[in-house]
């Protein structure tokens, strides 16, 4: 016998945004504000001859 399984009414919303700078994921959940978080990536040491 097959279960049902129903949608939530208010799904949490999550964007992902990857680039060679920085990562940013923004999330959204009902009845709350948007929040937004960023992760820089660090760049690799130049080495001077």
């Amino acid at each position: 016998m097959t279960s049902k399984h129903d949608s939530p009414s208010h799904p949490v919303l999550v964007a992902i945004d990857i680039s060679k700078d920085r990562h940013e994921v923004l999330i959204e959940v009902p009845g709350n504000r948007r929040r937004r978080r960023v992760t820089a990536e660090p760049r690799p040491a130049v080495k001077l001859a």
